[in-house]
């Protein structure tokens, strides 16, 4: 059975430069604890990167205990999951995850065709099975690409994968990625429910092109802190919350001043608007 999860987590990707070394990890850890935050999602880099990690699973799981955190969610490649399920799923159980999202699809697939989706389909279902065996989810996270109108009738790609895949495979929106496919994050929110039990978070933020000229592009779309960007947060926080969203993981890729000053006006935005709903 799958576990309660905290409302709010961090994306350790966020905090990719401070995971170098076991005492940077251990700083960071403390320094999303101190924000507020009390979950955060796996990522494979610095000491947790590979198959030997440096900080074993096991010692980064006692790790998040000590500093007041769990690690709820994980994303892994389609391949290892595929190949080496087992294995998968004692890292997923080491580590204390419920769930396990996929990036993208990786080869032989290919990312911009409808039928490597239906392919997809298929073959993750021994998988999704397994998963379900040990008492774990998976689901998929998107970017821009899989809102493509690249579908069978004409439909996005994204459209094409909740209509086909097995009703057990789960998604993990990411509302920035869907507004820059140019679509409506609530309306994506909305459409699936019960099937998102977490979601990506960041804000869009349109910002000034320096040394552009006068025909040329003046401004581009960036990252920002949630809140501070451009997004309709009432209408996607209450869309998520009409469709079971669990868990907000704010995942930032990319920060234009302090990391955790960044990831603090998140968590505080996200915490005011979330008590409020």
């Amino acid at each position: 059975m799958v576990k309660e999860i905290p409302q709010i987590a961090a994306q350790l990707y966020c905090v990719q430069d401070y995971l170098g070394t076991i005492k940077e990890f251990e700083f960071a850890l403390d320094q999303l604890h101190q924000i507020g935050y009390r979950a955060v999602q796996y990522a494979n880099r610095g000491v947790l990167a590979g198959d030997n990690p440096e900080l074993s699973l096991v010692r980064a799981r006692e790790a998040f205990e000590r500093k007041g955190l769990v690690c709820s969610s994980a994303h892994r490649p389609w391949s290892a999951l595929r190949d080496n399920t087992d294995i998968e799923i004692e890292r997923l159980q080491t580590l204390g995850c419920s769930y396990v999202f996929l990036n993208f699809l990786e080869q032989p697939y290919d990312m911009h065709e409808a039928d490597s989706y239906r392919r997809f389909s298929i073959d993750s279902v021994p998988v999704i099975q397994a998963l379900e065996d040990a008492g774990l989810q998976i689901g998929f996270h998107n970017h821009s690409h899989e809102f493509q109108r690249n579908g069978p009738d004409g439909e996005t790609l994204f459209e094409f994968m909740v209509e086909c895949f097995d009703e057990r495979f789960l998604f993990e929106p990411d509302v920035y990625w869907i507004s820059n496919g140019a679509i409506d994050p609530a309306e994506v929110l909305a459409r699936l429910r019960g099937r998102i039990p977490c979601v990506h978070v960041k804000d869009a933020q349109v910002i000034p092109v320096e040394g552009a000229g006068a025909f040329e592009l003046a401004v581009q779309t960036t990252y920002a802190p949630v809140g501070e960007g451009n997004l309709d947060w009432d209408a996607i926080l209450s869309a998520g919350q009409k469709s079971g969203v669990k868990q907000w993981i704010v995942e930032q890729d990319e920060f234009r001043r302090d990391v955790f000053g960044s990831m603090e006006s998140s968590y505080s935005f996200l915490k005011e608007k979330l008590a409020s709903l």
